[in-house]
């Protein structure tokens, strides 16, 4: 994806339940500006 190795697929499983998570990436973008107000001490103490 524009260049980079990027994974797209990656799968996770406990060896002792069997239980597994699988993660799949659908949408990549690398070098994509970002407005710095999202990074203020209370934006970060906050999340999403």
């Amino acid at each position: 994806i524009q260049g980079f190795w990027t994974i797209q697929k990656m799968e996770m499983k406990n060896v002792q339940t069997e239980h597994s998570t699988t993660i799949v990436v659908k949408n990549s973008q690398y070098n994509v500006k970002v407005d710095k107000a999202l990074f203020t001490v209370a934006k970060l103490e906050k999340g999403l």
